[in-house]
């Protein structure tokens, strides 16, 4: 009689494989705003990071679907670009292994944090400089919103789950999916300009402090 969806994209997804329009009704992901439960510093304790470390991060299923062998790839490139960079990798899946050999492969191995599931992973995102997302499919990401609501800049996949959140420089950054020297150029660009990085991170956290709060959701 009737079905939800997350997003337009999910609603869309449904109706292309024959569930009436009319029967779907779409309520966005909502999170409640709240401070962070760990300092920065206390986040990259738990992490094994240093202060001087430059870190993109990503948080969870290590699945095909979030493409994060183009973000290894990515970083491959990255840290030959900025100093003391570092990728962190919050979570656990099929992939793990596979993407460990990967960045072995690619001579980057040491500078992948690989931590594994974690029930608070999103309290160890205040140890991220920024967030990245390679995926080519999603309903609507929490772990995305997660990060802008923790005033983070992302940079993420350009496909239309994420362009539901993101308006490309303005609440993030987009790439095309798959494109590694674009995400690569665009962790670069955001991890050596702090003013962008700040813009793109508050921009952000208004954007889902005024659409994305659960009171709000519910009220609707």
């Amino acid at each position: 009689h009737a079905m939800t969806a997350n997003s337009n994209s999910v609603a869309d997804f449904y109706a292309g494989v024959g569930v009436s329009r009319e029967l779907i009704t779409v309520i966005p992901n909502a999170l409640q705003m709240t401070e962070p439960r760990y300092s920065r510093q206390q986040a990259r304790e738990i992490l094994g990071l240093k202060d001087e470390h430059k870190v993109v991060g990503f948080v969870g299923r290590l699945a095909p679907q979030k493409r994060l062998h183009d973000v290894i790839w990515a970083f491959q490139l990255l840290h030959q670009l900025v100093e003391n960079a570092r990728l962190v990798l919050i979570g656990s899946g099929p992939e793990r292994d596979a993407l460990s050999d990967l960045a072995t492969s690619l001579g980057c191995r040491d500078r992948v944090v690989f931590a594994g599931h974690r029930e608070d992973a999103s309290a160890l995102m205040a140890a991220f400089d920024a967030f990245v997302l390679g995926s080519d499919f999603e309903g609507m990401s929490n772990s995305l919103m997660e990060a802008m609501s923790l005033g983070l800049p992302c940079i993420a996949s350009d496909i239309p789950p994420n362009r539901e959140l993101i308006t490309d420089g303005e609440t993030g950054l987009l790439f095309p999916v798959g494109k590694c020297p674009d995400l690569a150029k665009l962790s670069a660009r955001v991890l050596s300009d702090a003013a962008l990085a700040d813009r793109l991170g508050q921009t952000a956290r208004d954007y889902i402090a005024t659409h994305h709060k659960v009171g709000q959701m519910v009220a609707e």
